[in-house]
């Protein structure tokens, strides 16, 4: 079977609420939107080369994703060039990132929540000679 690509769907609440996170905290923008009775039911966003959906169903209740632990369920991995710089343009705006932490596997990450509580991560390389393992991989 050959795959082409994952664009990943989560269920929000407040589909105007997970818009305006995913646009002014990480910059994506809003590809495709369907509307039912004047609101927003499911979105295609894009940053890029990465796409994700959100989508409204009629009864979501993110409490208990909102209390997990932190790498308690799914979590979404964003490269970024320098977590640092953007764990501190995440905090200049007032948003509440983790701690930058640098791991054993050779990545410099924090965690972010959603306003549904799903959890994303930031991460960037550590070590410049282990740079192309992420950029280059094949397309097997």
């Amino acid at each position: 079977m050959l795959l082409n690509r994952l664009v990943p769907l989560i269920n929000v609440e407040d589909l105007d609420a997970s818009l305006d996170f995913y646009r002014n905290a990480l910059g994506f923008t809003v590809e495709n939107r369907h509307d039912m009775n004047g609101k927003p039911i499911w979105a295609l966003i894009r940053h890029g080369d990465i796409s994700l959906m959100l989508n409204r169903p009629e009864e979501t209740d993110s409490d208990a994703r909102r209390k997990r632990p932190s790498y308690g369920d799914t979590l979404l991995y964003f490269y970024v060039p320098d977590a640092q710089a953007a764990h501190d343009e995440l905090a200049e705006r007032g948003y509440t990132p983790g701690p930058v932490e640098e791991q054993a596997y050779g990545v410099a990450e924090f965690t972010l929540r959603d306003p549904d509580g799903y959890e994303l991560a930031c991460g960037s390389l550590l070590g410049p000679q282990e740079e192309s393992s992420f950029e280059d991989e094949d397309d097997d």
